[in-house]
């Protein structure tokens, strides 16, 4: 208790203290067995948030990655010689656009594509089909898939922690190679965009 005292911080543990106590507390909790976290384990609650919100965040640039290439390149690629191109930067209009009652319009086209985008799969199949970018990181095929396992499988452990499927420990050192892995595939699809599309996203 003391060890977990000086973890929390005085005040955090108090409250959970006098949590436990109260009244509402008596009723039966099921909610930790299935989240992972509970009023006795703050750390892995804190733990498996910033996992949740980390993924959403790089799922998020993807997709406004992704809206920025059916915007600025909507034939896929590149059109006229190298040297008559300009990089263009994606401009936070563009990326941050709410739909209208009809849609969107930068561009039309990603009121449909959207819904299918959402998907962790289906959003890395348009990327490599349409835009031929290959988002997982690696030199080989190899590395490439075994990354795509890694990140489906982390998706797998987002969606149970959201959705109470079932429970999920998570240690600070898989959020570290989490947290790695996400800043080097950011880093990756940046440059690839860049370098293939002339689109500085």
């Amino acid at each position: 208790d003391e060890q977990r005292k000086q973890l929390l911080g005085a005040e955090a543990y108090e409250a959970i203290h006098l949590g436990r106590r109260s009244r509402a507390l008596d009723l039966d909790d099921h909610g930790h067995e299935r989240s992972g976290a509970g009023w006795e384990k703050a750390i892995e609650f804190c733990i498996t948030s910033a996992f949740v919100r980390l993924l959403g965040a790089w799922e998020q640039y993807e997709l406004d990655v992704l809206k920025a290439l059916f915007y600025y390149r909507p034939g896929g690629e590149l059109l006229g010689p190298p040297e008559e191109q300009v990089v263009r930067e994606a401009e936070v209009d563009v990326v941050r656009e709410e739909p209208s009652s009809d849609g969107y319009v930068k561009p039309p086209i990603w009121t449909w594509v959207r819904k299918h985008a959402e998907n962790n799969i289906e959003r890395r199949k348009i990327l490599a089909r349409v835009f031929a970018i290959e988002v997982t990181p690696g030199t080989t095929n190899k590395e490439r898939n075994e990354n795509n396992c890694k990140r489906d499988d982390w998706y797998d452990k987002r969606n149970a922690i959201v959705h109470g499927r079932k429970q999920v420990i998570m240690s600070l050192h898989e959020f570290l190679e989490v947290e790695v892995f996400i800043f080097r595939s950011m880093r990756h699809l940046s440059r690839a965009v860049l370098a293939r599309h002339q689109l500085v996203a």
